[in-house]
């Protein structure tokens, strides 16, 4: 993952990233590298987190704001990677969400490939609901082996 961070824009391309809400960055300063939402502290968080922190096994143990360390393996990215709570699409170094390319580049993405319109987050969604090419090109490659044998 952290090969993934590191590497530099494709020339000339602007970072897109979607922006987090103010509620969402009051609270992420507190998450370390490899931290998720159990690391802020309880004066910290809404009255909704604390009743969940409160009894975590109603809630099935939640796993909010998760950011992982960049020696970690990328969580599964998913359409609903838009949502900072749901998914561990915290930048393990800033407090931001992971931009496009970055999330694009978890999935395999080449940093040629380019994702259309003008809605940040309609790309986020649209890279969490792809069969991600790499996987794509094994599975075409199984089945032409199957037909060609």
């Amino acid at each position: 993952m952290g090969a993934i961070i590191n590497k530099k824009l494709p020339h000339n391309e602007v970072q897109e990233v979607w922006n987090l809400p103010p509620s969402s960055r009051r609270i992420i300063g507190f998450i370390p590298e490899g931290g998720s939402w159990k690391n802020i502290p309880d004066e910290k968080l809404s009255e909704r987190f604390l009743k969940i922190r409160q009894n975590p096994k109603k809630y099935r143990a939640p796993n909010f704001y998760r950011r992982f360390a960049r020696n970690e393996i990328m969580g599964t990215v998913t359409a609903r990677t838009s949502s900072p709570e749901n998914s561990g699409i915290l930048h393990p170094l800033e407090d931001r969400r992971y931009s496009v390319r970055e999330v694009a580049r978890f999935q395999s993405f080449p940093d040629s490939f380019k994702f259309l319109g003008n809605n940040v987050s309609a790309k986020y969604k649209m890279i969490g609901n792809a069969v991600p090419p790499s996987l794509a090109q094994v599975i075409a490659k199984a089945i032409k082996d199957q037909f060609f044998c």
